[in-house]
Formats: structure tokens, C-alpha cells, sequence
């Protein structure tokens, strides 16, 4: 989940992601790692599970 807001075009990373439970998104936990350095294809809410469509 986003653990701050988002901006579209920004990096996703450690500082802004964070893995909440129970684990039935796009994303495993499995995956948390691999979102980083993946750009932002939208604004994310703080909060909000990142999907699919979120990421470019």
C-alpha cells in the first residue's frame, strides 16, 4: 500500500510503500520489492493498495 501520497511520475520506493495484511491485491508480499524504481502511472492515495494500473 502506498504509505504517503503519490504523485503521478514519482519513484516508487521503501519510503513510500509499505506491505499490509491480509495480502489479497495485485502484489504479494512476495513482490514488495520488485515495485521499486517503478514510476507512479497515477496519483496514489496514502493508504491506498497499489494495483496493476498503477505502475508503468
Amino acid at each position: 500500500v502506498a504509505d504517503k501520497d503519490i504523485k503521478k511520475g514519482e519513484l516508487l520506493s521503501g519510503d513510500n510503500l509499505w506491505v499490509k495484511r491480509p495480502g489479497n491485491g495485485d502484489f504479494s508480499v512476495n513482490e514488495y520489492e520488485s515495485l521499486f524504481g517503478k514510476i507512479a502511472a497515477c496519483d496514489i492515495r496514502k493508504g491506498a493498495q497499489i494495483k496493476k494500473t498503477d505502475i508503468e
